[in-house]
């Protein structure tokens, strides 16, 4: 055996202090510079849970996002669904309100329709998305229960009242139908309810000369969201 060269020694004194320079949690030494496997599997471990992490918020940004447009999208359907479930009601009543002016019918049938309606439009209306819509809704009922109340005591000035219905009630349909096709809601002139007189003259805003009397919107079957009516 050679005996010890002290240069070599002092090199392989160098590179054992070199390796040691870098020891591992463990405490294996790794030359300087190097990673240990340790150290690469935490990184990559820190790594998988920070993208998880921001992976999963984006999905739960997402998510709300597209629930918040579901839900208003379900909201506007069933909008759409009272608001026809109204036009029908106003329908029937205004057929109601003809009979009875023309004497074919009785006064209780006459009430018994209104009570119909009144309780449809009541309900239906809290699913109705615009607040102005539901407004003309609740006229329309304010007008009608003045027709039943006043025909009780008073039938000639029922009906005399009864053609002012019939043009309200068009222009409610009328209103309806817009909300359905999501187009804005047509102008419209309020019922001076507490002006008898003006109440017999009312007239719908823009109407032609002003507008026929008589007939459901657009001589249609009363329902807007059907596509067979007309405003």
């Amino acid at each position: 055996m050679s005996p010890l060269n002290p240069a070599a020694a002092g090199r392989a004194v160098s590179a054992s202090a070199v390796m040691r320079a870098a020891p591992d949690a463990a405490g294996i030494a790794y030359p300087c510079g190097v990673v240990s496997a340790f150290e690469a599997a935490m990184i990559g471990a820190i790594g998988s849970v920070v993208g998880g992490v921001v992976v999963g918020w984006f999905t739960i940004v997402a998510a709300r996002g597209q629930w918040k447009r579901d839900r208003a999208d379900a909201r506007l359907d069933r909008s759409r669904q009272a608001a026809m479930s109204i036009a029908e009601s106003i329908a029937s009543m205004e057929e109601a309100l003809v009979a009875w002016s023309a004497g074919q019918s009785s006064l209780e049938a006459m009430r018994a329709a209104f009570n119909a309606f009144s309780r449809t439009a009541a309900v239906q209306s809290l699913a109705l998305t615009d607040s102005a819509l539901r407004q003309r809704v609740r006229r329309h009922v304010e007008l009608l229960a003045r027709v039943a109340t006043v025909a009780e005591t008073a039938p000639p000035g029922a009906r005399a009242l009864v053609m002012t219905a019939r043009r309200h009630a068009d222009a409610v349909i009328e209103a309806l139908e817009a909300h359905c096709n999501d187009a804005a809601l047509p102008s419209y002139r309020p019922l001076p309810l507490d002006d008898a007189e003006g109440l017999i003259a009312w007239q719908p805003a823009g109407s032609q000369a002003e507008r026929q009397d008589g007939g459901a919107s657009g001589g249609g079957d009363g329902r807007p969201c059907s596509g067979t009516g007309g405003a």
